[in-house]
């Protein structure tokens, strides 16, 4: 029951076209996924990441890069996870620091 509760709100969040809202929606995906998943555990790793781009829309880059590296640190852990998913989450990381205008360490 848990568990289709985090995906219905993480799939608000997909859906909601109010960036506040989506944000709300995923956090609360990701705290109800937290009382009975790890902190590493990899569906986690979709709505840090989610986050991570809504609050790069808002040019709120410092919490864009802590959201993105969560999500990169998650699926860093993951023996299993798709080398292009890990590519993914640099990228992000990497246009948020160009957005940021942080050009040296977005490379």
């Amino acid at each position: 029951e848990l568990e289709e509760l985090a995906a219905v709100y993480h799939q608000l969040g997909c859906l909601s076209t109010n960036l506040s809202r989506a944000i709300s929606f995923y956090k609360k995906s990701i705290e109800i996924n937290l009382s009975y998943r790890s902190v590493d555990d990899g569906l986690l790793s979709a709505s840090y990441s989610n986050i991570g781009a809504l609050l790069q829309k808002r040019a709120d880059y410092d919490e864009a890069l802590k959201y993105y590296r969560r999500a990169l640190n998650i699926d860093l852990r993951d023996p299993d996870i798709n080398q292009l998913k890990i590519a993914d989450r640099y990228n992000d990381i990497g246009s948020v620091l160009r957005d940021y205008g942080n050009y040296k360490e977005a490379k």
